[in-house]
């Protein structure tokens, strides 16, 4: 600053002027200065205490605001989380059910489906043994096939007749001994067929259809078969469920009351309704048993 009397340049705030000593400024205009200096720096101070507690405070405003929005976003955000594990959860849950289910339903179908194949392969036995029998029953009698035999046109081709026989004691033997005294005409042993079938299959060497002497009742049908026809008859009937291979018996399981069994022979003339025919041949007789 500068004096105001000589113009001399002096600092400021002094009270005389050191060049001229005049008087700059009283004690109570310094004072008052100090005063609006003080004062002037006071609200300063106070402006910028005020300043303060105002960013405080909207700090704190904006943290009254913005907390409970973080706590409602982490609230939100456990929940969804929770929700999608429970729903990831339960759908696995439903998937294994499903799953289990699924299993489960296949292998009943499975079942269903192995019982219509087995109900199917019994109808088709039940059909061949069906066609083997003729319609016949144990209790078909030899008038009944005679009178009305199946699939066969024309009359039988050989009837054999029970024969009558006594006894006779033989001396030299000490036994009994039975003689034949001729055939009894009202009891018939066997009816044979030259032109006969099996499943559709030709019986090259016919069938007999053989009954108990007294009954006169059915005991068993026998189809003579080569090598050949027997083949198409297996391929049709399936394989033996038990096979002896020293006897040479075959048989097959059956619901019904026929049962069937096979056999091969060298030579049919060794079974008694051929040799009573004075017949031979080589293959499988075939025989449905009513016994």
């Amino acid at each position: 600053m500068f004096c105001k009397y000589c113009g001399n340049e002096i600092a400021d705030n002094s009270r005389f002027c050191p060049k001229c000593g005049n008087e700059i400024y009283s004690g109570s205009k310094l004072s008052n200065d100090n005063d609006v200096e003080q004062k002037k720096n006071l609200e300063n101070d106070k402006k910028k205490i005020e300043d303060v507690v105002i960013v405080n405070t909207q700090h704190k405003s904006v943290a009254k605001v913005v907390l409970p929005v973080i706590l409602v976003i982490i609230i939100c955000g456990v929940f969804i989380a929770a929700k999608i594990i429970s729903t990831k959860n339960n759908n696995e849950v439903n998937n294994a059910d499903n799953k289990d289910y699924s299993v489960a339903e296949d292998k009943d179908n499975t079942l269903k489906n192995d019982d219509s194949k087995d109900d199917e392969a019994k109808s088709d036995s039940d059909k061949i043994v069906e066609d083997m029998d003729r319609g016949y029953t144990s209790e078909t009698t030899a008038d009944d096939v005679e009178n009305n035999e199946k699939s066969v046109s024309q009359d039988p081709d050989f009837i054999r007749y029970w024969p009558v026989v006594e006894p006779v004691f033989n001396e030299e033997k000490q036994i009994y001994e039975y003689k034949s005294k001729g055939d009894d005409k009202s009891r018939i042993s066997f009816l044979y067929y030259k032109d006969a079938e099996i499943n559709g299959i030709s019986a090259h060497y016919g069938m007999t259809i053989s009954f108990d002497g007294e009954s006169q009742k059915i005991s068993y049908i026998h189809y003579y078969l080569t090598d050949d026809e027997f083949q198409k008859f297996e391929k049709k009937y399936g394989v033996p469920d038990s096979q002896d291979e020293e006897t040479k018996i075959m048989r097959w399981d059956s619901d019904t009351s026929p049962q069937i069994i096979a056999r091969y022979y060298d030579d049919f003339g060794t079974e008694w309704e051929f040799s009573e025919m004075e017949k031979s041949g080589e293959g499988y007789i075939v025989s449905l048993m009513f016994d």
